[in-house]
């Protein structure tokens, strides 16, 4: 996938939280990482390939999927006015 983990840490709840090296960070919990991180990556590869540098931090704490927040984009050139 051209990831690698640049960092990786333990709240006190035991909650794992790690790093990519593209920026990008992965909330895995406290429960089943291993099977989140597995889902992070089947669905990595056949969608997110390409937008990955816009990831800002991925949510994998849910039962049956997981919650992308993107970088925000700063529109240039845009005015105040609608």
């Amino acid at each position: 996938l051209s990831l690698r983990i640049a960092w990786l840490e333990q709240d006190e709840r035991h909650a794992i939280k790690l790093g990519l090296n593209r920026g990008t960070s992965l909330l895995l919990g406290r429960k089943n990482e291993m099977l989140r991180l597995k889902r992070f990556v089947d669905v990595y590869k056949k969608s997110f390939k390409e937008k990955s540098r816009g990831m800002d931090r991925v949510d994998l704490r849910y039962s049956n999927g997981f919650a992308v927040q993107w970088t925000a984009v700063k529109n240039e050139g845009a005015g105040d006015g609608v």
